[in-house]
């Protein structure tokens, strides 16, 4: 009884979150400006998202084990404050406070006192002409997600016009003057410059438009280290390359999107060893359209992996920090803490995936999404196997309030062989739970 105790906790609160929200619209706040203005003509800006989730996650070990048998409640709060000094000149900052209920490591334990804020973004924005400067700790998205999404350190310049976007970016992905317990360097005691640990990423990637419909976006990345030792390779010297284009377009009611990733270059030995060379790519696509009231979508990707651990090539494809969430079980869905055994979850890699789904609103304000995925491994993994599985998704997601809103998810995989260790255990995994979320 107990392992089902999430669920029926799941049903009453969506029941019971549902039920007045009819009858809620006079509680609908009417003024939602948030922003201030002082004495020194400074405009202040404030913003936050919410959420509080419940859910239940089973049989994603792959086994009998049950280790990974997780029923919680956590709680997420995001606080943004911009400083607008000028039409040219912003200060922005982003911050986070997480608990999960109980956790006696967060301020979900009884007696609320030690959370933690979590700096997310602090950065100045401005603009020189056409030119626009993000100088500091900030969001990157490049191609769609599939080779960075994060919060990083470094220099965004963009420069805009009609018919072009040319960003420019500087990452600082590791500071070499990290150093170990006994305030050694990190690459070891023989390490004498600290530089050398140093991973940087030079990206551009300038958005040409064809038209209001037709976007192209090519992208080169650059990774360089003298010393990867912060990515893995010790006392390997590092030159990475990425060449990738997103196409974005709109015909008549259809969208359609591409994006394509190639990864070269190579990790040569500062003393003795042997060259590592890296030969990989990614490939995605996706549509959408509405008929009628239901908006159809699907998309397929493909990420090689590598067919031989023990040579000097590395063939399975990796990106500077992805997050590109899919499936609700295999992909990190809107429950992100765990996914199913084998998957590579939003960090693509050695993954061919397909899904179809779509999506309508019933009555007003409820949204019924549904989508099916099959996952299979590009390579087969140590057991020969390659079969990630068949994944059912269903979204239910209603507005209770003016920004307020309810997500009910369920989940079930029909596990592959590559997800289910056959010989110990066949259980297939699900999930259940809800997500109650607020933004302004």
């Amino acid at each position: 009884m107990r392992k089902y105790s999430i669920f029926i906790i799941t049903a009453i609160i969506s029941i019971a979150l549902s039920l007045p929200a009819f009858a809620a619209d006079d509680l609908r706040p009417e003024n939602k400006d948030t922003r201030l203005i002082d004495a020194a003509g400074i405009e202040h800006q404030i913003g936050a998202y919410f959420r509080t989730r419940a859910y239940a996650q089973y049989d994603f070990s792959g086994d009998d084990s049950e280790k990974q048998d997780i029923s919680l409640f956590d709680t997420e709060t995001q606080l943004f404050y911009t400083a607008v000094i000028s039409e040219d000149f912003k200060f922005v900052n982003a911050f986070e406070m997480d608990a999960v209920w109980g956790d006696n490591d967060s301020y979900g334990k009884m007696g609320s006192d030690n959370g933690e804020i979590t700096i997310l973004n602090s950065y100045v924005d401005f603009n020189l002409g056409a030119t626009n400067f993000k100088v500091g700790v900030q969001p990157i998205v490049v191609n769609r997600s599939f080779l960075l999404d994060d919060d990083v350190s470094g220099i965004a310049i963009t420069y805009s016009d009609d018919d072009i976007t040319i960003p420019f970016y500087w990452i600082k992905s590791y500071e070499g003057h990290d150093t170990d317990d006994e305030g050694e360097p990190t690459g070891g005691i023989n390490q004498k410059d600290k530089n050398d640990l140093d991973v940087d990423w030079f990206i551009v990637a300038p958005t040409f438009k064809a038209n209001d419909d037709i976007s192209i976006t090519p992208s080169l990345t650059y990774a360089t280290s003298k010393n990867a030792v912060n990515l893995g390779l010790t006392n390997y010297e590092l030159d990475l390359f990425y060449l990738g284009v997103d196409v974005d377009a709109k015909i008549n009611d259809i969208t359609v999107w591409f994006t394509g990733i190639y990864l070269t270059g190579d990790a040569d030995p500062i003393e003795a060893g042997t060259s590592q060379d890296f030969s990989s790519y990614l490939l995605a696509a996706g549509v959408e359209t509405i008929i009628e009231d239901i908006s159809l979508h699907s998309e397929i990707f493909y990420a090689s992996g590598d067919n031989n651990d023990d040579d000097s090539d590395i063939e399975s494809f990796y990106g500077l920090s992805q997050d590109y969430a899919w499936a609700e079980i295999m992909g990190e869905g809107i429950f992100d803490n765990q996914v199913s055994n084998n998957s590579p979850g939003v960090e693509i890699s050695n993954i061919m995936a397909l899904n179809i789904g779509a999506s309508f609103s019933p009555v007003d304000k409820v949204t019924i999404t549904g989508d099916i995925w099959y996952a299979a491994l590009a390579e087969d993994d140590a057991r020969g196997e390659d079969e990630l599985g068949t994944e059912i998704n269903l979204v239910a997601s209603y507005e209770i309030l003016d920004g307020l809103n309810l997500d009910v998810v369920a989940a079930y995989l029909f596990a592959g062989d590559a997800t289910t260790e056959k010989a110990v255990n066949d259980n297939n995994p699900y999930e259940l739970g809800t997500q109650l979320s607020f933004e302004f």
